[in-house]
């Protein structure tokens, strides 16, 4: 495409970002086209560097649609107008003044009133019938249009055209993923698109905006789901809301894997012999206490009966990258390091709060002075004399306590 004159309605020769595009517009657009918007913004104020199509679209990685898409979207909310010539070429792009335009539509917020997290997709948008017939010319929404059309096996309505085309332009996914939602979803039974926005939403919050991705998901919760329904005996029945709920804890604040996951479920049939998801949460839940990271993990917690108290463990790592247990005891550590060294490098009343889980009371955890650097030494040789020597006589405040055995 050829280049693209910039102009204003205004005279401002700097570059400057209104704090109304930012507060009313900014915050409920895709951020992908408030980059385009700023990018404009930076090209115009500068008449050194050339502007078109194809090179915002070689900047920020998109395709020219891409691009054109954005400066649409920002025509539709009065901040551009889109200039064409006789052959419908776009041949340039004026800034309207932002304080002129129409308010948008967003809800008011009191300044008294506590202000809640941003969501994590932007907001849907639905499209007027006359927006709805204008986007069908397009070429590539037609073609997704069309496919669309061909799982569904049905012509689409205005609420089906929405949900794909709010995919597309705000949660920014490609027709090859849009097409693979669709064709996933199709082949499980599920023809709603309600049922498939669910999923589209899931994976904008996680951050998925390719069929690999999108594949690779897929693959790890089938597998997840296979494993619960094997370790539980489940049959014949899909899992319902606040089974996917738990799983789902289980997977994403938690952090389990498959293999532990399944592993509680196991424990769980053995324990009560039913199916119990509380059961197996609290199961799951008390190993993330106990940050087990692997089976492992759970096979020394149930050879050590370790539920609650104080322990001191050793151990080296091999050569082969595991773990070799030279000793763990069920007591504070001995040679001054529970009574003297934990507290010094916490700031932790560790001795108290051993007293206090040998009590059945929980531990305070709070920190009672400031933490600092602290070692143990033992005293072999005459050099190691003479280095405590020194440090009595020339740091005396840093020696905490000094024991000597001997003749």
């Amino acid at each position: 495409m050829a280049d693209i004159t910039l102009h204003r309605d205004s005279e401002i020769q700097r570059t400057v970002v209104p704090n109304y595009f930012i507060d009313a517009y900014m915050v409920h657009a895709n951020g992908e086209y408030v980059k385009v918007y700023l990018y404009l913004l930076r090209c115009m104020n500068d008449p050194t560097m050339s502007f078109s199509i194809s090179d915002v679209a070689d900047k920020f990685d998109h395709t020219e649609k891409d691009i054109i898409r954005a400066l649409k979207y920002w025509e539709k909310m009065h901040l551009l107008r889109l200039e064409f010539d006789e052959n419908k070429e776009l041949t340039g792009i004026c800034f309207l003044d932002v304080a002129s335009t129409p308010s948008p539509q967003i809800p008011a917020v009191s300044m008294q009133t506590k202000k809640t997290a941003a969501p994590d997709v932007p907001p849907r948008e639905n499209y007027s019938a006359a927006e709805l017939r204008r986007l069908k010319e397009e070429a590539d929404i037609k073609e997704l249009l069309f496919v669309a059309e061909h799982y569904l096996g049905h012509p689409l309505n205005a609420t089906e055209m929405n949900a794909i085309l709010y995919w597309k332009e705000a949660l920014n996914f490609s027709g090859d993923l849009i097409d693979y939602l669709i064709e996933s979803c199709v082949a499980k039974g599920h023809k709603s698109v309600h049922y498939m926005e669910k999923i589209a939403l899931s994976w904008a919050k996680a951050g998925i905006s390719t069929v690999s991705a999108a594949k690779e998901e897929a693959s790890r919760h089938s597998e997840l789901h296979t494993a619960i329904k094997k370790a539980f005996g489940i049959q014949g029945r899909d899992f319902v809301p606040y089974e996917k709920e738990y799983i789902n804890t289980w997977q994403k604040e938690y952090g389990f894997g498959t293999e532990i996951i399944s592993a509680a479920c196991e424990r769980t049939i053995r324990s009560i012999h039913q199916v119990s998801f509380e059961y197996a949460d609290s199961i799951l839940k008390n190993w993330k206490k106990n940050k087990v990271a692997s089976l492992q993990d759970v096979q020394a917690l149930d050879a050590l009966h370790i539920t609650t108290g104080i322990s001191h463990s050793e151990f080296r790592m091999g050569k082969d990258g595991l773990p070799r247990i030279i000793e763990i005891g069920a007591r504070m550590g001995g040679d001054c390091i529970g009574s003297d060294l934990v507290m010094l490098s916490t700031g932790k009343d560790f001795l108290r709060m051993t007293i206090e889980t040998a009590l059945g009371l929980p531990p305070a955890l709070d920190v009672v002075f400031p933490p600092r650097a602290a070692a143990i030494r033992f005293i072999f040789t005459q050099h190691d004399v003479d280095v405590i020597e020194r440090i009595r006589r020339e740091a005396p405040e840093t020696i905490i306590r000094y024991e000597c055995w001997g003749k």
